[in-house]
């Protein structure tokens, strides 16, 4: 009787251990579509604090002496106060770098890895925040790449990679970040990779290539690939679910936009005119033939 009775527990336990592998399978063969899910949500999630709006007032409020004169190739060769911050540059297979493009780059004491010097603070900054969050150290998989360097592993992978010429990460601007046993795809499943991915606009980085937007990047979900774009441009981004293509066609030529403190202009004007009382303006180009120009209003 008590062998009976114990052969009959031992077959209960073992259907129950059965059972239990089942869902775990299940579960892990899911993760990649729940992933896209959790993402979808996560990069959405980030509402911002002010609202991108156009204000066609503000080109007759300069036109007089509150207003100052630019002149384009003044700007570019630094001989005003507007600071050169390039990092709105479009880079994909439509939107080319030029062939004597050389990215600015400085080797970061915290990562001792070669970047553009617009992130080096931000980067900073980010990485540490995953450090106190969740003890978790983030990773650099690749960051800056030569064309060469492109082109090599465009040879490799040419459905994954793009060819050279194409890649963010020729800019130095571009990074692909990891925690320990969790990347790549699987960088969402961790809790320092979701965090990521819904606060890394908070440090100017915005999820380059989302889930819902291949259309318009070509490039299928990336949840570990990171692309600065500084401020205020990561949280209106972030919180309009925009991508760097659609964000670009958002800002039409030569009208001016507000969010928040900060003014926005398109331009490929020679010349142009900006609020006197601009403050830490900056220029980028977009790699689309325009310059990007931005800055806070003084109170």
């Amino acid at each position: 009787m008590k062998k009976r009775r114990s052969a009959y527990i031992s077959s209960i336990a073992l259907s129950i251990a059965c059972s239990l592998l089942i869902v775990v399978t299940a579960l892990f063969i899911a993760r990649p579509s729940l992933a896209k899910k959790v993402q979808h949500q996560l990069y959405r999630a980030g509402q911002a604090s002010h609202t991108l709006v156009e204000d066609p007032d503000l080109d007759r409020q300069i036109a007089g002496p509150e207003g100052k004169q630019y002149h384009l190739s003044q700007v570019l060769q630094g001989q005003s106060d507007l600071d050169l911050f390039p990092s709105l540059l479009l880079v994909s297979p439509n939107h080319p770098l030029a062939q004597d493009y050389e990215a600015d780059l400085v080797t970061d004491t915290y990562s001792q890895l070669e970047m553009s010097p617009l992130m080096v603070e931000d980067f900073a900054a980010l990485s540490q925040a995953v450090s106190q969050e969740f003890s978790e150290k983030l990773y650099v998989s690749s960051l800056y790449r030569t064309a060469q360097g492109q082109a090599k592993i465009f040879a490799e992978e040419p459905d994954l990679a793009m060819p050279p010429g194409a890649s963010e990460h020729q800019t130095g601007l571009a990074l692909d970040v990891y925690v320990y046993q969790f990347a790549g795809q699987n960088f969402i499943n961790a809790p320092a990779g979701r965090w990521v991915n819904e606060n890394a606009w908070k440090y100017g980085f915005v999820i380059r290539y989302p889930q819902g937007q291949e259309d318009l990047t070509g490039m299928t979900f990336e949840p570990w690939h990171l692309r600065y774009v500084g401020q205020p441009h990561a949280e209106i981004l972030t919180s309009q679910g925009w991508v760097l293509e659609s964000y670009l066609d958002q800002i039409q030529p030569n009208r001016f936009y507000r969010f928040g403190p900060y003014i926005i202009l398109r331009t490929k004007q020679e010349n142009f005119r900006l609020p006197a009382q601009l403050q830490d303006g900056k220029i980028s180009p977009d790699n689309l033939g325009f310059f990007v120009i931005w800055g806070q209003m003084s109170p």
